[in-house]
């Protein structure tokens, strides 16, 4: 099982990719808040923005909650789709930014099952994208409201919510310990957190999150990660009948391979040299493999068509990667002209947490968001510089821009 050519040794330099989806998705859905909005819609003065923007702040304390969940709404979508005016707005006033972060303080708290709760996890995992007054002084707060809804709630769709925004919070707020949350999704994962049983849907969202911190830590640190427990669990879900849970099981199987091959270049491809390295177990590691295979070939009835096809694509692009040393790549076209080209599960982990947080504002929506905060290691962020644009995503290791 030898690779072709030099692509392992080539691509070891290459940090490679939460998006949030090869995709790795979460079971979760954000109907509940997605409006008829579009960038069309937007395209409203300055003025009428500002204006609406304020009515909708001072919304979120209002007491009809139906009131308090349509500023939710429209929030979120503002932010997705305009974000330039809104966080314009958010850079230049402190009160206001304030009243939206305290505002989702008081909905977290609630810890119910309650539509408000699902839109501040939404809201909040947005937000987490930008440098407003000092938002990271609430994120501290965040993580033990986000870890009770995790833990207790008892709508799975607001704790993959919940897990989601921990995440993107972790990643982007200095005053937060990646390590926590790493090991607190990792605890979900492997379902040895407390509180409410751990269903598959909250496993692959934890997963995705897990991913996402994972892309931020040293390769070394993953695969010791990996052959505790991490890669046990993954084979594991590689054997449910969730087809979400075998796309996400096998690309986090991709991405830990490469994190091996981070650690040593010069491995030859024997599956025993890598899996000595990813797990304690070289059974495991076998049988892992012989799964991927079976489940791209499997035509089981009991799966639907559409399922079967999605499942074979993308475990088909992990096989690549795992037998041939071909790894994934994707090109994204943003407005304005700037191509990125992402290559390696770990940058298509990290394009998909983009991907995920702007739902339909993405790909164009980046654009719009000048002024995105820095994150904490210099080599994790992306700069499109254009002549008619300039901006910052912070939680992106080097791609090739064009």
């Amino acid at each position: 099982m030898r690779r072709k050519g030099n692509n392992r040794k080539n691509d070891s330099n290459v940090r490679s990719v939460e998006d949030d989806s090869v995709s790795i998705s979460s079971s979760t859905t954000i109907s509940d808040f997605t409006t008829d909005l579009s960038v069309n819609d937007l395209e409203s003065p300055a003025r009428t923005i500002l204006d609406e923007f304020d009515q909708a702040v001072d919304d979120l304390s209002e007491k009809k909650s139906s009131v308090r969940l349509k500023a939710l709404r429209q929030l979120l979508e503002w932010i997705r789709i305009r974000g330039e005016s809104v966080v314009e707005i958010l850079q230049g006033s402190s009160s206001k930014i304030d009243a939206i972060y305290e505002a989702l303080l008081r909905f977290l708290q609630k810890q119910s099952s309650s539509p408000e709760v699902l839109g501040a996890t939404r809201l909040l995992s947005i937000l987490s994208f930008f440098d407003c007054a000092d938002s990271s002084q609430y994120f501290e707060e965040y993580f033990g409201e986000l870890n009770q809804l995790v833990t207790r709630n008892e709508n799975l769709e607001i704790r993959c919510a919940a897990l989601a925004a921990m995440a993107l919070c972790a990643v982007h707020s200095s005053c937060i310990e990646e390590e926590d949350i790493l090991n607190f999704t990792e605890t979900v994962l492997c379902k040895q957190s407390d509180g409410l049983p751990v269903p598959v849907a909250l496993q692959v969202s934890a997963l995705t999150a897990w991913s996402l911190l994972a892309t931020q830590a040293q390769a070394s640190e993953i695969l010791r990660r990996s052959r505790e427990r991490v890669f046990g669990a993954l084979a594991k879900l590689l054997h449910d009948p969730s087809v979400d849970a075998r796309v996400a099981a096998g690309a986090a199987m991709a991405f830990i391979w490469e994190c091996a091959y981070e650690v040593n270049p010069d491995l030859e491809g024997e599956l025993d040299d890598v899996t000595d390295l990813i797990c304690e177990d070289q059974d495991i590691g076998h049988e892992s493999l012989n799964k991927l295979k079976e489940l791209v070939r499997s035509s089981s009835k009991s799966v639907s068509k559409r399922d079967r096809k999605e499942q074979r694509g993308a475990l088909r692009t992990v096989l690549d990667w795992i037998v041939d040393g071909e790894p994934p790549s994707e090109t994204v076209t943003f407005y304005g002209g700037a191509v990125l080209e992402c290559s390696g599960f770990r940058q298509l982990i990290l394009v998909e947490a983009l991907r995920s947080a702007f739902a339909n504002g993405f790909p164009d929506a980046p654009r719009l968001h000048p002024r995105a905060r820095y994150a904490r290691s210099p080599t994790a962020t992306l700069a499109f510089c254009r002549t008619s644009m300039l901006c910052y995503i912070h939680i992106l290791s080097p791609f090739s821009i064009s």
